[in-house]
């Protein structure tokens, strides 16, 4: 009997176990094998159970499941440690004596850690089934698996389990066709351009030129606003042009004569008597 239940001796998997040969040989044992095991003497007069028993333990690599405390999506504002844990599912001893740590498949850390440094002591005398991950930020984000060892060897790699890291956007707003510079003063569109959400500015003139400045949010919180400054280039332009005819008295001791221009950058002006620059 295993475990009290009667072993059906099935001759591909037993030998003996009958009276002609009470001797039981379990052939090519598995973990299903494991228990503990009483024979039963029959004749008769009537039956009577041994009354030691033998204790059949069988060692089969563990069979593990990564997890995360406390559980994922976090933030990256809150900085949080995260312990991962790989916890044996099935395996025998289910005590887990090396594991090792990947993230995006890549091999992260083999724990417990006795190598020639100094600084890898302290990774020598730990539970190898533990990982813990401090100030948690953007860069942690990937999926995370392991692998156990016990007195059976390496078992399996465990499913992958994603860490996800919620982080405030960063943005970067820049001008349709990256031209900062505008020529003219109407007729004139502007987009104004961050990820998948623009801005329309149009009849672009002088009141445009200013600094233009977005700002996004997402779950993971308030990002850093972004900035672009809207220069607008305009030629030279008569807002007041001189007056046809212009009277003066003859003794006056000064004539002002003026005109009103609108240009961006700054331009110069010249003037001129019938026809000629004056100096």
């Amino acid at each position: 009997l295993r475990d009290g239940e009667e072993v059906i001796l099935t001759p591909e998997h037993y030998d003996g176990g009958t009276i002609d040969q009470p001797t039981l040989l379990i052939k090519n044992s598995t973990r299903h094998d494991q228990g503990v095991y009483t024979c039963v003497l029959e004749n008769k007069v009537g039956s009577q159970e041994s009354n030691n028993v033998v204790n059949v333990a069988v060692y089969f690599k563990p069979i593990v499941q990564l997890t995360m405390e406390p559980p994922t999506p976090v933030s990256e504002l809150d900085r949080l440690n995260i312990t991962l844990m790989c916890r044996v599912e099935s395996g025998n001893p289910d005590i887990l004596q090396a594991v090792r740590w990947y993230l995006d498949g890549e091999l992260l850390k083999e724990l417990p850690d006795c190598g020639g440094n100094n600084t890898d002591y302290m990774f020598c005398d730990i539970d190898p089934s533990k990982l813990l991950l401090e100030d948690v930020g953007r860069s942690f984000h990937g999926n995370y698996s392991c692998e156990g060892m016990n007195e059976a060897g390496w078992g399996p790699l465990s499913p992958d389990e994603e860490l996800i890291v919620y982080y405030p956007p960063a943005l970067k707003t820049e001008v349709d066709l990256k031209l900062q510079h505008i020529v003219g003063c109407v007729e004139h569109t502007i987009y104004l351009k961050s990820l998948q959400t623009s801005t329309q500015i149009s009849s672009v003139g002088l009141g445009t030129e200013s600094n233009f400045t977005c700002l996004a949010y997402n779950e993971g919180g308030e990002g850093d606003p972004a900035t672009v400054y809207i220069e607008v280039y305009v030629p030279p332009t008569f807002i007041e042009r001189l007056p046809l005819y212009h009277g003066a008295l003859g003794n006056a001791s000064n004539i002002f004569i003026s005109c009103r221009i609108e240009c961006s950058p700054l331009c110069a002006v010249q003037w001129l008597k019938n026809g000629r620059l004056l100096n």
